[in-house]
């Protein structure tokens, strides 16, 4: 889960999730679990992924890197209705009219959310934000989840996204 460095891939180190003393604060703004923005949410790319591969799925599945491991998955309780609010408007990010313009026209359809993160390097208007994707491939049965986040680069849609559809187009001509 979010905070949760160790997650059976290796890492040695624990980072905490959540900025608590900011929680206490009421004028401090609202926490938005999952929203990658901004805020008191602290979370890795790869626990990112993780989480949207539960909210698409309802299923919480632990991370780990080793080709022959076992996944195990635990369901989430999530309502089947929740479930479809999320993945439809994923959808909808990556047709015309949505963000993730780089995805507008991959075969097969994916899911994707953009965004940016704003960091404590920010001293200025012209210090860029962290840019985020996550891509779910495919929409419809998915198999994987793709996390892009490139630190200090901008927008999501115009620096994260073409990087996404780089790597998820090199993945899949590997796979053939």
């Amino acid at each position: 889960g979010l905070g949760e460095i160790r997650q059976g891939v290796g890492a040695a180190d624990h980072v905490d999730g959540v900025h608590r003393p900011r929680l206490r604060d009421p004028g401090a703004g609202v926490l938005v679990p999952g929203d990658r923005r901004q805020g008191d949410l602290l979370a890795t790319p790869l626990q990112i992924a993780r989480m949207t591969a539960g909210a698409v799925s309802g299923r919480l599945c632990k991370v780990s890197i080793l080709k022959d491991s076992q996944v195990v998955c635990e369901d989430l309780g999530l309502k089947t209705e929740n479930i479809e609010i999320v993945t439809s408007g994923m959808k909808q990010v990556c047709q015309v009219g949505g963000t993730a313009f780089p995805f507008f026209d991959f075969v097969p359809p994916v899911m994707c959310k953009t965004g940016t993160a704003q960091h404590g390097g920010q001293k200025s208007e012209s210090d860029l934000p962290h840019a985020w994707i996550v891509v779910v491939y495919p929409a419809e049965n998915p198999e994987m989840v793709l996390t892009v986040m490139l630190d200090s680069a901008g927008e999501g849609s115009y620096e994260a996204g073409p990087v996404a559809r780089e790597i998820l187009e090199r993945w899949l001509s590997a796979k053939r």
